[in-house]
């Protein structure tokens, strides 16, 4: 009988220690993965400022469309050229600030580029003080799980270098 408790007791003991032995094992994996997936957390937050830095340093404006031709998002080159802050543009159409006379052109751009074409373009825009001026545009589709969600812009304003162009052919004499 003395036997048979030993054995018991020897047997309780081992699963306690086994069962601590797993808790303490599992509880080590679940700070590993904690661990990963702070880390992951960190790289994913240095990713999303060095993007953001990109985005609101460089001197191109950036800005993005939804599938109706509003704006979604504009970076700060964009406020500063156009004179429109951010919020004013959000939820706006592009529309009324391409000159009339491209306005067909980009809106054909806008529908091929729904379509998943991209697309480099000038078109004459107008900023918040009725001045026109020229932007060089890239355009390409935003893709969300193989659907085309909007478009994706980028464009510098070459007005001066366009002005130049013009007053040196002006300046270029007339062959006969």
């Amino acid at each position: 009988g003395l036997i048979g408790i030993v054995v018991v007791a020897i047997g309780l003991a081992s699963f306690s220690m086994y069962r601590t032995y797993s808790q303490k094992v599992k509880a080590q994996e679940e700070v590993k993965h904690l661990r990963e997936k702070q880390g992951l957390m960190e790289a994913l937050q240095k990713s999303e400022e060095r993007y953001r830095m990109i985005v609101e340093t460089t001197h191109d404006i950036i800005w993005t469309l939804d599938t109706q031709g509003k704006f979604t998002f504009v970076n700060r080159r964009g406020e500063e050229v156009s004179g429109y802050r951010a919020d004013e543009l959000i939820g706006k159409s592009f529309v009324p600030l391409v000159h009339a006379e491209d306005l067909a052109k980009v809106q054909n751009i806008f529908m091929e580029t729904l379509s998943g074409k991209p697309h480099f373009y000038d078109v004459r825009v107008y900023g918040k003080n009725s001045k026109c001026f020229i932007l060089s545009v890239d355009t390409v589709p935003i893709f969300e799980n193989n659907n085309i969600i909007g478009t994706l812009s980028s464009g510098r304003d070459i007005t001066e270098r366009k002005e130049t162009q013009d007053m040196s052919l002006k300046a270029l004499p007339k062959w006969a």
